[in-house]
């Protein structure tokens, strides 16, 4: 029985991580930022196939180091050790080029991508290495963004969070081995509310020509690679693509 945390656990690659990692007799940690009735109805569909669900509200842009206290402080009140945390929450808050973007926008954007996940997984890093010592692993998995390796005109600052985001990966990678692996998974372009609202149907339409594959992706396709990561005990310090081969490393 594991116990797991996911941030961003509301729609899209949150969500399909909530309906497929959680396994009977699990208890999954489910972060939200405003959409409280979507997860809460996450969470009753966990308990109904014996999944024990926690709902946690935090929003990280505004307050990356609070929203992560508060978070941890709930897993570190109901369990005492952490097997399984997955940054997954992010988002571009606003897209525009640079010198047009204000202040709160940049900050906001690495608070969310950046700061936030440094944060939490360092508050909830005595759990972890406790499930660590009795199992003799633990994972931290971060969703990261093909923007980190190729750039995103409109919005640097998420990319450019992104990019640290896969630098911590690597880091942390090497400071909290043996026990504990940390890798990322970089999704390309995955049909998901964050494309819906931020994105036009015109650059949608010219990354589909780019990819090699012919089609986006799935909120499954990343879920996929995140249980992939955590089978496999040979991986640290990763980062894996899932991309349709639109960028090949």
């Amino acid at each position: 029985m594991r116990t797991i945390c996911i941030t961003g656990a509301t729609t899209g690659i949150g969500a399909a991580l909530v309906e497929t990692l959680p396994e009977n007799g699990d208890t999954v940690f489910l972060h939200y930022r405003s959409q409280e009735a979507a997860c809460r109805a996450l969470a009753d569909r966990c308990n109904a196939r014996g999944v024990t669900a926690f709902v946690v509200q935090a929003d990280f842009a505004a307050d990356p180091d609070g929203g992560a206290r508060r978070l941890a402080d709930t897993v570190a009140e109901h369990r005492r050790s952490l097997d399984v945390l997955v940054n997954n929450a992010g988002g571009i808050l606003t897209r525009g080029t640079v010198g047009e973007v204000d202040y709160a926008t940049v900050s906001g954007t690495i608070n969310l991508n950046l700061v936030a996940p440094m944060m939490l997984t360092g508050y909830l890093m005595p759990l972890l290495v406790q499930a660590a010592d009795e199992n003799g692993r633990a994972d931290v998995v971060n969703i990261t963004s093909i923007a980190a390796r190729t750039g995103s005109p409109t919005s640097t600052s998420y990319g450019a969070a992104k990019a640290g985001l896969e630098n911590f990966t690597r880091g942390l990678a090497k400071e909290a081995g043996p026990g504990i692996r940390v890798n990322s998974v970089s999704p390309g372009v995955v049909d998901t509310p964050f494309h819906h609202d931020t994105t036009s149907q015109e650059q949608l339409d010219r990354w589909l020509t780019a990819t090699p594959v012919g089609h986006h992706g799935t909120p499954a396709d990343i879920a996929a690679a995140v249980r992939f990561v955590l089978s496999n005990d040979f991986m640290s310090g990763a980062v894996v693509p899932v991309n349709g081969g639109i960028q090949m490393i």
